[in-house]
């Protein structure tokens, strides 16, 4: 038939699930909507998308 799979997805290790939980924690959970601010603390420059935030 001439089909072919896809490459399976990967999936992440304990470190970096690890480091993923932490960065949540310290930058996302509990702190609230999003701002400029905190957008631009993300992403550590002045991206396109920071602009649809409202500043603190």
């Amino acid at each position: 038939m001439g089909l072919e799979l896809p490459d399976p997805g990967a999936t992440l290790q304990n470190r970096e699930v690890e480091r993923l939980a932490d960065f949540l924690i310290a930058k996302a959970i509990g702190k609230g909507e999003m701002t400029r601010a905190a957008c631009l603390d993300f992403w550590g420059e002045d991206v396109d998308v920071c602009a649809d935030f409202q500043d603190d």
